[in-house]
């Protein structure tokens, strides 16, 4: 889960450097620079940390959006780096 604006969205292929959000809503399309604010497994249960992003794609018919993470706090970091350790095994 990434949190953008307040609101947590669902991700699938989190990475360090970026991640695709699902369920969208919002304004942001693509091109669009922000920052994530928080990050976790679930909504209620989110890290803050401050990671610069930029929307490398956004679909408003299925609701994705492609980011690309462009600046990571290291707290981001630690956390991406131990979530993709979590998925390859």
């Amino acid at each position: 889960m990434l949190s953008i604006d307040g609101k947590a969205y669902g991700t699938t292929n989190l990475s360090v450097s970026g991640s695709m959000i699902e369920g969208y809503k919002g304004s942001l399309a693509a091109g669009s620079l922000f920052s994530v604010y928080g990050i976790g497994q679930s909504a209620k249960n989110l890290s803050k940390v401050d990671i610069r992003a930029r929307v490398n794609r956004a679909d408003p018919k299925t609701k994705q959006l492609e980011l690309t993470f462009m600046e990571l706090d290291t707290g981001a970091y630690d956390i991406l780096q131990n979530a993709m350790a979590k998925q390859s095994k």
